[in-house]
């Protein structure tokens, strides 16, 4: 069994699941997790369309790709292309109890990989700005470099290969 923790993993499946209780319907996200010794583990996420969670599960898809209102093309699964199974994401596992006191894995939360949410060079330079990072890298540089970027040269003989297309 996988231990609680954060993994990455795959989305192989998903679909809408009605909920009994209040007649309301839960998203279900299937999804291969790879654990730290590269096993495959086959794990759901749940996300309900009612009450508290409902903002939390409209926050996952949107994260996952879905873009638009129409949220019953869920329900034609993968085929329907709501959200984007080509990317890995990061998942965290926990432990759960079903009804008989059984333990098992499930996916409590799913985000986008690391290099989502990347910033713009002007949202880093807005950010970086007063911050004094300037000072400090120049401070440990070697002797005789500036704070100006050089200037980049060009190969003066480089011509293409004819094996590389161009």
């Amino acid at each position: 069994m996988i231990a609680p923790g954060k993994y990455y993993g795959k989305i192989v499946n998903y679909g809408i699941r009605g909920q009994k209780k209040d007649n309301g319907i839960r998203l279900i996200i299937q999804m291969d997790v790879l654990d730290e010794e590269a096993v495959s583990h086959n794990l759901y996420w749940a996300g309900s369309l009612n009450g508290g969670a409902k903002d939390i599960t409209l926050k996952a898809i949107i994260g996952l790709g879905f873009r638009g209102t129409d949220l019953s093309i869920f329900a034609d699964g993968p085929k329907g292309n709501a959200i984007d199974i080509s990317k890995d994401y990061y998942v965290g596992v926990i432990l759960e109890k079903d009804q008989e006191g059984k333990t098992y894995p499930k996916i409590s939360w799913i985000g986008e990989n690391g290099l989502s949410n990347l910033l713009s060079r002007a949202e880093v330079i807005q950010r970086i700005d007063g911050m004094g990072l300037e000072a400090e890298l120049m401070a440990l540089q070697p002797h005789g470099i500036s704070a100006a970027r050089p200037p980049q040269k060009k190969p003066e003989s480089f011509k293409p290969s004819p094996e590389i297309p161009f």
